[in-house]
């Protein structure tokens, strides 16, 4: 992971010409207002195809152990990239059978034509997997630790977040009370859940949705919440409490390069 690879990275992330109908990029599903995420109960990709589950934040992606919904085996950035581009079932890019056009494209580009070069100086540039690797280094760029609530639970801050927020808090981890922990824990709010004999291969390895940073779920996570909440405005309070706002504000001065782009011919 470098710099040049990042950069590289984040001007693939918002190119359109990926998509099979030159609308859609990574960010069309990875909105960072949303936390990159779309907003929606369930995704569609770029022929207009619902698919069966929702678009998983990209937050603090690089400290997850597990990076879909419900595949234990995928656990490289890398290669996950390949299941958008190329996935039929559902279609999400629908880059399947075009990889090559878009490599054309690609070293037609006069930017691409300076960024391959920088973050891959010694190698092949122009490759699929060269791709992949600049997407997932700028995947792994998109980190949020300064919310008000780490700044209180890990800073020591004790004034960070009101007391409704603390109350919440208390609700959140409580076994007894919400447990939302069960599906939302770690210091991430991204539990990985393990079903099945775990003496053999596991049936099935969840990763629960991420709240943290989530502004859209903090106001309708309830509606989807399967435990019914005694206090649930202190856990809203919690909840955004978690959000960094700064990390999806186009005008974050640290971490700059995470800001939205329009390639030259999609102008």
């Amino acid at each position: 992971m470098s710099k040049a690879k990042v950069e590289l990275g984040r001007h693939l992330f918002y190119d359109r010409r990926m998509s099979i109908n030159g609308k859609q990029s990574c960010a069309s599903c990875h909105r960072q207002e949303l936390a990159f995420t779309d907003g929606r109960a369930r995704a569609e990709g770029a022929t207009g195809q619902t698919h069966p589950r929702s678009s998983m934040s990209l937050v603090n992606v690089a400290y997850a152990p597990a990076l879909t919904w419900a595949n234990p085996v995928l656990d490289s950035l890398e290669e996950q990239a390949l299941v958008p581009m190329l996935g039929d079932n559902p279609v999400e890019l629908g880059l399947n059978g075009r990889e090559q056009a878009f490599l054309d494209v690609v070293k037609r580009d006069p930017v691409y034509q300076r960024l391959f070069p920088a973050a891959f100086p010694d190698e092949n540039r122009f490759t699929l997997q060269n791709i992949t690797r600049a997407v997932a280094a700028f995947e792994r760029s998109i980190v949020s630790m300064r919310s008000p609530y780490d700044r209180y639970r890990w800073a020591g801050e004790l004034r960070a977040i009101s007391d409704a927020a603390k109350r919440g808090e208390i609700l959140f981890f409580s076994s007894e009370r919400a447990a939302c922990f069960r599906c939302h824990g770690g210091w991430n709010f991204s539990a990985v859940r393990f079903e099945g004999n775990l003496r053999a291969v596991p049936k099935l390895i969840l990763r629960g949705s991420d709240v943290r940073d989530e502004p859209h779920k903090s106001e309708s996570w309830r509606e989807s919440c399967p435990n019914p909440i005694t206090g649930a405005r202190a856990v809203r309070r919690f909840l955004r409490s978690s959000q960094d706002r700064n990390a999806h504000s186009e005008k974050r001065r640290s971490g700059a390069f995470i800001r939205p782009i329009v390639m030259p011919a999609q102008r």
